[in-house]
């Protein structure tokens, strides 16, 4: 398992799924805009608030389009957050595998490989497609902080949902992960208002949520 060390002197962001000129996807959930030109438009506009030095752990599901001309797009859009000042690092989503035939880098080589972030004291899990299985694998190497994109917030779609509700959190998986409660976050961008969010705040919001520490007797 790759893992990926970051120094905690640069401010770091994590986002994911804006599926940028994708035309369906305004209806699929339900994004408050018109065009995929003014989604677009209003997403760039949103990395204001991220300072230049910062790095940006992008989670899947970049941009929308035809082979070389969704390459294209990727390439403009990355140059894009780069002119900000922002490092961005790409994880492959499952609409993104034609920007890897293409050379598009990212960290991982599936949607559903994750790679370890290491960022100062904080360990956590960073992927597209969060799976219980790496949920119960990392959770047993002292990984409890599991942040990815794919579902836009709906629960899974149904998968994996039993991550997503703590009070029916099965006895035999919490054994499984240690007896600690894992801390799992969709930080696809339509359910954090089309913005990037900083992992530390991040942490002090899914907390309310999800509380890491919360361990049961086993």
């Amino acid at each position: 398992m790759k893992t990926l060390t970051i120094s905690q002197t640069r401010p770091l962001w994590v986002t994911s799924d804006w599926h940028l000129f994708h035309e369906n996807i305004l209806k699929h959930d339900k994004r408050p805009f018109s065009t995929v030109e003014e989604m677009n438009q209003k997403i760039f506009e949103n990395l204001s608030i991220i300072q230049a030095g910062s790095i940006l752990l992008y989670g899947g599901d970049f941009v929308w389009g035809k082979k070389e001309m969704k390459y294209n797009f990727a390439c403009e859009a990355k140059k894009k957050i780069e002119d900000m000042g922002i490092e961005v690092k790409f994880f492959r989503g499952n609409h993104d595998n034609s920007l890897a035939k293409y050379g598009f880098v990212f960290e991982n080589n599936a949607v559903d490989e994750g790679v370890i972030i290491e960022y100062g004291d904080l360990k956590f899990f960073f992927v597209h497609k969060l799976t219980i299985n790496s949920v119960v694998k990392y959770s047993q190497k002292g990984i409890h902080y599991f942040f990815h994109g794919h579902n836009h917030g709906n629960k899974h779609r149904d998968e994996e949902k039993e991550l997503y509700d703590p009070l029916n959190f099965s006895e035999t998986l919490l054994k499984e992960c240690n007896g600690v409660m894992p801390m799992v976050c969709d930080v696809s961008c339509n359910i954090w208002d089309y913005k990037a969010v900083r992992v530390l705040d991040l942490l002090k919001i899914s907390s309310a949520f999800h509380n890491s520490a919360f361990s049961k007797d086993v």
